[in-house]
């Protein structure tokens, strides 16, 4: 897996690929969409902040496959957050060199879609 200049990651056909979805201050409030093109091997949540998903590209040269990530944040009583809260996404492959997390901070709620091309 590598990432792309144009923010996609591309993938070899039918690579194994793991999304690992972690929140620094709880409650995690994070929501994954479906997967377009392929579907979720696996979910586990090893601990109540954060969330490992597996699935497997598809295997034709030129497809690809979708989905997102809505991050939400939970303020305190006052409205503050705290200001070491953020999620990592950090998604790796079978192949290829390591990709940088991808880091969200609040506020406000944001999305993300992450797109894997089969080259």
């Amino acid at each position: 897996m590598r990432l792309r200049p144009d923010g996609d990651f591309g993938v070899t056909p039918s690579e194994k690929i793991r999304v690992k979805n972690e929140k620094a201050v709880a409650p995690y409030a994070a929501a994954f969409s479906d997967l377009i093109h392929s579907s979720w091997d696996s979910v586990v949540h090893p601990n109540a902040l954060t969330e490992i998903r597996t699935f497997t590209a598809p295997s034709t040269v030129g497809s690809m496959a979708t989905f997102g990530i809505f991050f939400d944040f939970i303020p305190d009583a006052q409205g503050n957050h705290a200001p070491t809260d953020q999620y990592t996404v950090t998604i790796s492959g079978q192949t290829g060199a390591p990709v940088p997390p991808d880091q969200v901070f609040p506020p406000p709620p944001a999305h993300r879609s992450y797109a894997f091309v089969v080259e």
